[in-house]
């Protein structure tokens, strides 16, 4: 007779919904085959691989940014120049105001026909420049080698075409501003019949165009400053260390 005080037989006792302790689980992985996962950090550390400096990543992530918010402008550029005509006929009103607006609306098309080849330009190398910045930003998370160079020549022609499309940008804003302003003038007067009307409009223009100019200068220092950066950084020795392990090591778990 059993007696079930006895704490060796009653640890031989399960219950139905209790699973036997001394049967093998097969919900828990065993250690006879390795973990693919566990052996890559092992090759990595081997070669010496030293992690992704955080300059690489902020760089990288600057590169696809930059690309992407280049290649919009330039699309929209290119929109405008090409539609800028009939989206500018859109929804002028009738009237004494109306008349004064279509009239500005023409003459301000004839600046933009007259700076047409250079505004081409402009969003056509845009365009080219943001698709650089793109491959680039994708080739240096993928730790090419060749990164460096593409992005720090990227970078030096870019520097040269902000000045450029700066420049373009005021010799056009020279010459829209009096038309501007002496449209918006001729449409203060028609609505309100008032010369003081028509002279609150000339300074609030001059007063856009003056904050325009300070946005604009200020944006493209920034962004000089920031390919300079760049520049530098790319040429530096431990950013081609990381790139020449990580490529020796990719290479090594492919022959693998």
């Amino acid at each position: 007779m059993s007696d079930p005080n006895d704490p060796k037989q009653s640890s031989d006792r399960t219950t139905p919904d209790e699973p036997r302790t001394d049967e093998p689980r097969t919900d828990e992985p065993t250690t006879d085959e390795p973990s693919p996962f566990a052996a890559a950090p092992a090759k990595y550390e081997a070669a010496g691989l030293i992690p992704r400096p955080t300059g690489v990543t902020v760089t990288g992530v600057l590169c696809l940014l930059g690309g992407i918010m280049g290649a919009l402008v330039g699309l929209l550029t290119l929109l405008q120049l090409i539609f800028g005509r009939q989206l500018a006929s859109v929804m002028v009103p009738s009237g004494p105001a109306g008349e004064a607006q279509r009239q500005m609306n023409s003459a301000l098309q004839g600046v933009m026909d007259k700076y047409l080849i250079p505004n081409l330009g402009v969003a056509g190398g845009g365009l080219i420049l943001s698709a650089c910045l793109i491959v680039g930003g994708i080739a240096l998370f993928r730790a090419k080698q060749w990164t460096p160079t593409w992005l720090r020549r990227t970078f030096l022609v870019m520097i040269v075409f902000e000045l450029i499309r700066q420049s373009v940008f005021a010799l056009v804003q020279m010459e829209t501003y009096p038309v501007m302003q002496d449209g918006f003038a001729k449409m203060a007067e028609a609505n309100q019949g008032s010369s003081g009307s028509a002279e609150m409009m000339k300074s609030i223009q001059q007063a856009s165009m003056i904050i325009g100019f300070v946005f604009w200068g200020g944006w493209t220092l920034v962004k000089i400053l920031i390919l300079t950066w760049g520049f530098r950084y790319l040429g530096r020795q431990h950013v081609r260390d990381y790139l020449a392990q990580a490529t020796a090591v990719e290479a090594d778990v492919a022959k693998s």
